[in-house]
């Protein structure tokens, strides 16, 4: 089980790298490079049954599989509950979830 603890620590730290990139202007140099190889990375994983769902900024709904703090954000539509940030991405293997996700979550009442 030791290499299935390693790829969810490579796993956690592609999704934070992968949540740095989208505030990375596309023009600076090489960060399009830096956006493949993360795609080629998480295309690894998945060819090796692991599932790993694009959270962040996404619709939140409420789920028992997810760990959430909610803040506040006065500039969303009313009702309106977008994942932030993603602190622990969930992370299944072969259709089992091994790893809950544990999110940020911006709504306005």
């Amino acid at each position: 089980m030791e290499i299935q603890g390693f790829a969810i620590d490579v796993i956690n730290e592609l999704v934070r790298i992968e949540q740095n990139l989208r505030f990375i202007n596309d023009d600076v140099k090489g960060v399009a490079n830096l956006k493949s190889r993360s795609d080629s990375l998480r295309a690894i994983f998945e060819s090796r049954g692991y599932e790993i769902p694009e959270l962040l900024g996404k619709e939140y709904i409420q789920t028992a599989n997810m760990e959430v703090s909610f803040e506040r954000d006065e500039n969303l539509p009313k009702g309106a509950n977008i994942i932030r940030r993603v602190i622990r991405p969930e992370i299944s293997l072969n259709g089992e979830m091994i790893q809950a996700a544990m999110v940020v979550v911006a709504f306005n009442e």
